[in-house]
This record gives structure tokens, sequence and C-alpha cells, in this order.
């Protein structure tokens, strides 16, 4: 069954073409909306350079951060460049998840 439990797919051949047509049109974007929500609530990214680990989401928000202990031997210099390497890597990850979804939602119009 299709929208509002509808018949689609020429299952009832006394359905009007032009009903049927606009039927399977929903019905494609809805599934396509359904992909789109899907694909934005899964979205993390993570990252990792040498000793650094983080994990980011769509927002730009950092869900978690791991130092290694071995960071301890660093200087604070190289510990900000992992650092910064790290955050940069999660930062373009979440924009070019914002441009792609900007794109889906382009094509949906």
């Amino acid at each position: 069954m299709g929208v509002a439990g509808l018949p689609q797919d020429g299952a009832d051949d006394d359905l009007d073409p032009e009903v049927a047509r606009l039927l399977d049109e929903l019905d494609s974007a809805a599934d396509r909306l359904e992909a789109k929500i899907a694909d934005e609530q899964g979205d993390h990214f993570e990252a990792a350079y040498g000793g650094v680990e983080a994990v980011g989401d769509r927002d730009g928000g950092l869900e978690s951060l791991w130092l290694s202990p071995d960071l301890m031997s660093y200087s604070y210099l190289e510990l900000e460049r992992r650092l910064n390497t790290t955050f940069t890597s999660l930062r373009e990850a979440a924009l070019d998840a914002a441009e792609d979804a900007d794109a889906a939602a382009e094509d949906l119009r």
C-alpha cells in the first residue's frame, strides 16, 4: 500500500493515471525525505592525529576528546599543533556535510 493506504504501481486500474502519478511522486518524495532525516541524525565525524582522537557532530559540537598519555612528553607547541589539526579536520568534515545537505535540499525543491 502506498500513500494514505491507496494501492499503487498499477494495483488498481480504476485509479486515474494523473492521480497515480501524483501518488508515486509523493511516495518518492517521502522516501527521499526519510532518507535525508535518517542521514542527518546519524552524522558524527571522527578525527585522530598523533595521540589526539576526537568525535564531532554535524552542528560542529565536540562529542568526545581522547588524549593519549604519551602527549605528556610533547612540548605545548606540539600538543597545540596536534589539537588544532584534529579540530580542523572535524570542522572541515562538518562543513562538507552541511554543503552536501544543502545540495540535497536543493535537489528536493
